[in-house]
């Protein structure tokens, strides 16, 4: 694990915070943890685990969760953009995030445990940073067709716990959501080729 404070304390201790005053996206990084990669990144993601798409918040939070994504590669910091740093979110949104997380978690808790680790290792380690940065992208994209937020953010989700839990069952159902994913967006993609030709016409 990245990290040796449970999840749900670190969701916990940004409640609190949430409640006194309206905390800026660093805030909340710095309340993740400095090394807490992974701890970030599933709970950045919380927002994004319901089929309607949330346009404004995914194209922020789309390109900042594959940038941490990318350097979890590098086991650094990641830079963030003094614009994105300084956002803050609305007190009430965030104290929901919290509780979603800490509900979603209680779900995971007893499915998550080390097992596979052959798929945390490379090649298979590589792969995953590699397709968990896609699906940031796809996830930052501004369409408002519902799942095209889901399916990435739960790819990205188990590919988080699976880091955070050494588990690589998680990795795979990771891989799985990614081929998913990839199959939706390729069919919205045609879908869209289609209607544009047939206006053309």
């Amino acid at each position: 694990m990245s990290d040796q404070i449970p999840l749900h304390e670190h969701f916990r201790r940004i409640k609190e915070q949430a409640r006194e005053k309206e905390l800026t996206i660093q805030d909340i990084l710095s309340s993740l943890g400095s090394e807490s990669h992974y701890t970030m990144i599933a709970f950045l993601i919380v927002p994004f685990l319901q089929p309607v798409p949330l346009l404004g918040l995914s194209s922020i939070l789309g390109p900042l969760i594959g940038i941490i994504a990318a350097f979890t590669y590098f086991d650094k910091q990641p830079p963030i953009p003094k614009a994105w740093a300084q956002k803050k979110v609305p007190s009430a949104t965030l104290i929901k995030i919290c509780d979603n997380a800490e509900k979603l978690l209680k779900k995971f808790n007893k499915l998550v445990h080390i097992r596979w680790t052959f798929l945390l290792r490379e090649p298979f380690y590589t792969l995953s940073v590699v397709l968990a940065v896609v699906n940031a992208i796809l996830l930052a994209l501004p369409l408002p067709i519902p799942f095209t937020n889901t399916l990435p953010a739960y790819a990205i989700l188990f590919w988080a716990l699976s880091q955070l839990e050494d588990d690589g069952l998680f990795a795979a159902l990771s891989f799985v959501a990614t081929g998913l994913c990839f199959a939706y967006f390729t069919l919205i993609a045609l879908g869209i080729d289609i209607g544009v030709a047939k206006i053309s016409a």
